[in-house]
């Protein structure tokens, strides 16, 4: 197949055409973005996931995106809480105040907001 294919399709052809894309892609990532991306969070051992809306370079936000990393180190001195209406011995976390102390941490990114907060148990 892929000596029928050479007889429409020369070899410089391929090379310019991936060099391109490669170019172009590497533009676009340059620019700002906003994108959803998901968050993990540790609070004093409570760890859970939270989805953020953020704004910043393509790059930065492809790293964050899918780079692994450690859980965001929280303490709840950072964090304000309430007790939870439903479950007792529960607390809410403010999303306010939760987005703001991730914010205090990824410096790169601008932070627009946090998505739904599970209740921590204590």
């Amino acid at each position: 197949m892929w000596k029928r294919l050479r007889k429409f399709i020369s070899v410089p052809f391929l090379v310019m055409l991936l060099l391109s894309f490669t170019l172009w892609y590497a533009i676009k990532l340059g620019y700002t973005y906003q994108a959803e991306i998901p968050v993990l969070v540790n609070v004093d051992g409570h760890v859970f996931e939270v989805n953020c809306m953020v704004e910043g370079q393509g790059t930065r936000l492809f790293t964050k995106r899918h780079s692994k990393g450690k859980p965001l180190e929280l303490s709840w001195s950072d964090l304000d809480v309430s007790p939870s209406a439903i479950n007792p011995g529960w607390v809410v976390i403010s999303p306010y105040s939760l987005q703001n102390a991730i914010s205090a941490r990824n410096t790169d990114i601008k932070f627009l907001s946090v998505g739904p907060i599970p209740e921590i148990e204590l």
